[in-house]
């Protein structure tokens, strides 16, 4: 398989318990003959000290080309890091891969 990666990162601190960082990153995957993208843009909203992050935007947006999106988790995510497994504080949106994994991706994969 054949990766390719284009990402803009912006990191801001504004104190110690409040961090933002802004991710737009696109990923296109070539391999086997199929071909797909995964084009995210989100930010991350994150207390270092109590390890909460709040994740806003599209986190996942898997496109493959001629049939549109395959899986696309976007809106909110308010993620306890400190937890094992993490605990999710707040949902607000679909977000079918943080559920139910790749298998949307996966079928087109083996098909």
């Amino acid at each position: 398989m054949d990766t390719e990666l284009e990402g803009h990162v912006t990191i801001r601190e504004f104190s110690p318990t409040r961090v933002q960082v802004h991710q737009r990153l696109i990923y296109t995957v070539t391999g086997n003959g199929k071909t797909f993208t995964d084009n995210e843009s989100y930010t991350e909203f994150a207390n270092p000290e109590t390890g909460i992050s709040k994740f806003a935007g599209t986190t996942v947006n898997i496109q493959i080309p001629g049939h549109g999106n395959v899986l696309a988790d976007r809106g909110t995510l308010t993620i306890d890091f400190t937890t094992e497994p993490w605990t999710v504080l707040h949902e607000g949106g679909p977000h079918p891969l943080f559920h139910n994994g790749y298998g949307a991706l996966c079928a087109y994969l083996a098909s």
